[in-house]
């Protein structure tokens, strides 16, 4: 499946998994589904390529990989 956009609004996002609006922002807001957001609290965006993934119940190539964790240094 292609889309001519790389990423789409919850509203999208829903119309194409057949799914409410809120489910997909819940999905979000849970991290079950990946999604950005340029400010907190702000408008989400879903990448298409996360979609299908969150549809069949498998983490998207973003989810599933390691993350980096940042080491703080206390100063003594």
């Amino acid at each position: 499946m292609t889309y001519p956009v790389e990423y789409l609004t919850p509203k999208e996002a829903a119309e194409v998994a057949h799914r409410h609006p809120v489910t997909i922002r819940s999905a979000l807001a849970h991290g079950e589904m990946h999604g950005i957001q340029r400010v907190p609290n702000g408008s989400w965006l879903i990448p298409v390529a996360c979609i299908e993934p969150w549809m069949s119940g498998q983490l998207c190539e973003h989810l599933a990989k390691p993350r980096k964790l940042k080491l703080i240094r206390s100063a003594s």
